[in-house]
């Protein structure tokens, strides 16, 4: 597939060799934890946008809350997982997260949550990700990331060495860090 970044275009077959990362938002009750802990819950959130979805795990979450959720990624496997998953009120789209975003602006589309869990570190231009998915949210709606504190990895385009490192190349309006996972955990509003 061809997407916006050479960069990440060459990380498309590492992903595709790892389709099933474990992710701490496939854990349901650690996941309701972060958005609290970011003044959000979970169950108010109608419309759900997840960005670099991988194999679908927060779409099964999502899910069974009653939520509908749209979740997108570069790895054709991981889609192909997701999709297989057969969860209730899911989409699933295999894309560039650039071109993907700018197509839901184009459309109008609107969600009460988007989430870029893991991602942003992977991404050559992490700050127009965001920029781009706060045009997608409703009134009051937040968008919720997170981030690896400090970890070099060749899939790692980005690092992100402390608190005030985020702070200053993501602008969230809030953050958090999670001392057990070591991932910094942002809001946007």
């Amino acid at each position: 597939m061809k997407v916006t970044h050479k960069q990440e275009e060459d990380l498309i077959a590492h992903y595709e060799s790892h389709p099933e990362y474990y992710s701490f938002a496939s854990n349901a009750h650690m996941l309701s934890g972060i958005f609290v802990d970011l003044g959000l819950n979970m169950n108010k959130s109608k419309h759900i946008l997840d960005v670099g979805c991988g194999s679908g795990a927060l779409g099964g979450v999502f899910s069974s809350l009653g939520c509908t959720y749209v979740g997108v990624d570069y790895s054709s496997i991981r889609i192909d997982i997701a999709k297989s998953k057969g969860y209730a009120n899911c989409d699933f789209y295999l894309g560039d997260v650039y071109v993907f975003l700018e197509k839901e602006i184009e459309k109008g589309n609107k969600y009460d949550t988007i989430c870029i869990f893991e991602v942003l570190e992977h991404l050559v231009e992490p700050e127009r990700v965001i920029a781009l998915c706060k045009q997608l949210l409703t009134d009051g709606g937040s968008i919720v990331a997170s981030v690896p504190h400090n970890m070099p990895y060749v899939a790692h385009l980005q690092v992100y060495i402390d608190q005030q490192d985020v702070q200053n190349k993501l602008e969230p309006n809030q953050i958090i860090m999670d001392g057990i996972q070591k991932h910094y955990f942002c809001r946007w509003s």
